[in-house]
């Protein structure tokens, strides 16, 4: 919009700041006989190096432990700008508020991993993907809630299957002192 002489006023809409679409505007005013160059005006933040977790997730969100069942706590991360961090973390903060902070290591920034729940108390725990950054802000997302239970299975069956043979044990034992 031309609103004087030598004078002019660009107008940008608002909605479109801070937006992926938009990032930054580049102005070069040209008359007959010379060239302004002007430099490049960043209209959002995100410009430049920073760290995003594009996918967080767990395997399987209920795990079991118990006498000669452990299942795995598993899942992947996935960073975008991995290479920016310095450290990465999974973390689990149970109901009670105690941490269990895991590091991984990648050189993709895709990062799997495969925990022992034998840390965990049973219960909840909401599950957090950290990474911190090397000149870049840090970056925490809370993608998932792991519920460990208890799992008594083996135990049960064990005795079960102790009960009846000690039962069957009393009666063939019966029977041999009638055949007597």
């Amino acid at each position: 919009m031309r609103t004087a002489y030598n004078e002019f006023t660009i107008t940008v809409p608002e909605e479109l700041l801070g937006t992926d679409y938009l990032n930054s505007l580049l102005l070069n005013v040209t008359a007959e006989s010379s060239t302004l160059l002007l430099p490049l005006i960043l209209l959002s933040s995100q410009i430049g190096p920073r760290l995003m977790f594009t996918t967080a997730m767990l395997d399987h969100e209920i795990v079991r432990v118990g006498f000669l069942i452990n299942d795995l706590v598993s899942g992947e991360l996935v960073l975008e700008g991995f290479a920016f961090a310095s450290q990465v973390y999974i973390a689990f903060l149970s109901e009670v508020g105690t941490w269990i902070n895991f590091t991984l290591s990648s050189s993709t920034g895709i990062y799997e991993f495969e925990i022992s729940p034998s840390f965990f108390q049973p219960g909840p725990h909401e599950a957090y993907a950290i990474a911190i950054g090397q000149a870049v802000p840090d970056v925490e997302m809370n993608f998932a809630t792991l519920i460990v239970v208890h799992d008594f299975t083996v135990l049960t069956v064990g005795a079960a299957a102790l009960i009846v043979g000690c039962v069957v044990m009393v009666i063939m034992r019966r029977q041999r002192g009638d055949m007597v």
